[in-house]
């Protein structure tokens, strides 16, 4: 199979693609950890950490959090750890695995109805436009179509617009 070289030079496509890129790991992590911050209060982290340590550990023991991610977790110095640190994807874990929250009413894979203005729903569409846009792009891009109706979704920056 050949290789393909990709074009360098930026289009309006590539561009909206980066647009929403932006939006979803910038804002999307924010809400995420505001969002966990708000249930693990950052004086207590360690201790909630440590509490939940076996729920954790068979996380990282089914490879749903990586060694990076661990290591994040639990630092060398316990009480140094910080939600500042965590990825979009451990944020999404940690919410869904020891903040004793409910899914949404569609479940934590789908996309929640634009009714749902829950705390749940809106950790639930950020993994969900995470997965569409960039997760499991096939393309760094996005037409202007696509790119419209994506932003005019009102729930696609609805976690967002609470930070």
């Amino acid at each position: 199979m050949p290789l393909v070289t990709p074009a360098s030079s930026s289009t309006t496509e590539t561009t909206n693609y980066s647009r929403l890129c932006r939006v979803l790991v910038d804002l999307g992590t924010c809400a995420l950890r505001d969002c966990f911050d708000s249930i693990c209060t950052p004086p207590t982290l360690h201790t909630v950490l440590a509490a939940n340590q076996p729920i954790l550990q068979n996380l990282r023991s089914r490879r749903i959090i990586n060694a990076t991610q661990w290591g994040k977790l639990f630092p060398a110095i316990p009480t140094s750890v910080s939600s500042k640190n965590f990825d979009i994807t451990l944020l999404m874990t940690l919410l869904r695995n020891i903040c004793g929250l409910a899914p949404p009413m569609t479940g934590w894979d789908v996309l929640p109805a634009v009714t749902d203005t829950s705390c749940e729903a809106d950790i639930a569409r950020v993994k969900y436009f995470r997965n569409v846009v960039y997760a499991h792009a096939e393309h760094a891009s996005v037409d202007d179509s696509e790119f419209q109706t994506l932003e005019r979704y009102p729930g696609y920056s609805g976690a967002a617009r609470r930070s």
